[in-house]
Formats: structure tokens, C-alpha cells, sequence
């Protein structure tokens, strides 16, 4: 059943209002090193979502919508840009193209630079891990900003803010050990 669109209108403006700062940062964490398609991405999705309202389809959950169509449009937005930056290399800098860590145990850490230690770091986290550290220590969100844009408690955001904190402890703990080992 089709909804009129004015509904869909005051739905989606309502949506916007109350995701848009979350739909961003989930859009910058996604996209990493390529966060300047970020604001492409959150506009595809509210445009995806109000295209859906006005099929008629029932979202009962918006903010999970969103970031389902906030994740699949970073994750094409990515490969696009990933596409297009393949094609305009130079064969030097194709190896930068790979990402070369896939061990985040082996990497010698003089090698790396701060930026590159956190977006290795941040890939080993899940979404929900990258969007709370991204919140918090990028986008310098307090605990009950946090807790209102993700629905959760102020304590459950500081909750699941310590356990990714100690696993990225655990993460670079052995890095730090080679590093001081002259690794």
C-alpha cells in the first residue's frame, strides 16, 4: 500500500533529523581513507529510504534500515573509488593499492605511521566497535550523545567503549613488544 507524499516527506524528514549525525560517522568509518564520498553516502541512503517509503514499503525500524543502506552504499561507493583510483595509478604505487596487512601481529611498527597504525587497528574491529570509537575519540561525542544517537544507555555505551578499548589493547600489545624489541 502506497503512503501519500506528505507522509513520506514528514517520515523522512523525521529520519534525517534524528540519524543523520550517526548515518555520517557509520558513512566515515566505512569509507576510511576515501571519507570525502562520505556525505555522497549519507544523501544515497535517505534518498534510497525515501524512494522506499514512497513504493509503499513498511520500515518499522528506520535506524536499522538506515545503516544497512548506509553500509551496502559505502561498501559500493568503495569499490568504485578503489576502481577508479586503480585505473589512474602509476604501476609504483600499485602496491599501496593492496592493503598489505593482514597479520596485525607480523607488522613492524617503525615502519608505520600513526594513520596507518589506526586504520590497521580500526579493520580489526567490527562495525558496531568502529562506529562507537568513531563516535567518541573522532567525532568527540559525550556518552549520552552517544547513548541518544545509538539508542543505548550512557552506561552501555561506556560498557562496550571499555571492552573495545582492551580488545585494541590486545591488539597492540604485541606490537609494541617488537617495536621495543627493535622489530
Amino acid at each position: 500500500m502506497a503512503i501519500s507524499k506528505e507522509t513520506a516527506d514528514k517520515l523522512l524528514s523525521q529520519a534525517y533529523e534524528q540519524y543523520y549525525d550517526v548515518v555520517l560517522a557509520v558513512c566515515r568509518q566505512q569509507l576510511r581513507e576515501c571519507k570525502d564520498y562520505a556525505e555522497d553516502c549519507v544523501q544515497k541512503t535517505f534518498i534510497f529510504y525515501y524512494n522506499k517509503l514512497l513504493e509503499g514499503e513498511e520500515v518499522e525500524y528506520p535506524k536499522t534500515y538506515l545503516y544497512s543502506i548506509a553500509r551496502m552504499t559505502c561498501k559500493k561507493e568503495y569499490l568504485y573509488f578503489k576502481r577508479r583510483q586503480a585505473k589512474t595509478a602509476d604501476i609504483d604505487d600499485a602496491a599501496e593499492l593492496v592493503d598489505p596487512v593482514q597479520d596485525f601481529d607480523l607488522i613492524n611498527a617503525a615502519d608505520l605511521d600513526y594513520d596507518e597504525i589506526a586504520k590497521v587497528l580500526l579493520s580489526k574491529l567490527t562495525d558496531d566497535e568502529r562506529t562507537l570509537f568513531t563516535l567518541k575519540y573522532i567525532e568527540k561525542k559525550s556518552l549520552k550523545e552517544i547513548g541518544e544517537l545509538l539508542d543505548l544507555k550512557p552506561n552501555t555505551v561506556a560498557k562496550r567503549l571499555s571492552r573495545t578499548g582492551e580488545k585494541i589493547k590486545q591488539l597492540v600489545t604485541p606490537v609494541l613488544e617488537n617495536y621495543r624489541k627493535g622489530g
